[in-house]
């Protein structure tokens, strides 16, 4: 049985907001696809990165990317950050996590700057 978890702790200033979210994963589930999605309304220009652990694994200029995450992730835990700007600042930005069992879904706008971590832990 695959069972999942997941929190959202929002932290909010004048300039960026920061979003966090932890994500409990199986180790048998890591063969299957773990796609992480970014995306904006069609007429928002999005420009940013995502990182494992600190190294990019994709950098993306458009309103919408995904990646699967499968081949970075492993026994523990793995800090997944997604970063960037986009216009109109007004717009709105979605990030979706998909794997078997577990699906997490986080919206943000407002401001410009998209700062989203993923903390996901594979057992």
């Amino acid at each position: 049985m695959n069972s999942s978890s997941s929190y959202s702790n929002r932290q909010q200033t004048s300039s960026s907001q920061q979003q966090k979210t932890a994500i409990n994963l199986s180790s048998a589930n890591l063969r299957a696809p773990h796609m992480l999605s970014v995306s904006t309304p069609a007429n928002t220009r999005l420009v940013g990165q995502i990182t494992v652990n600190g190294v990019v694994v994709k950098n993306f200029n458009s309103h919408q990317t995904s990646v699967n995450l499968s081949p970075y992730l492993s026994k523990g835990t793995k800090t997944v950050q997604i970063s960037g700007n986009y216009k109109p600042a007004s717009s709105s930005v979605r990030i979706e996590f998909s794997s078997p069992g577990t699906k997490v879904s986080q919206q943000t706008g407002g401001n410009g700057m998209v700062r989203q971590t993923l903390i996901m832990t594979v057992r």
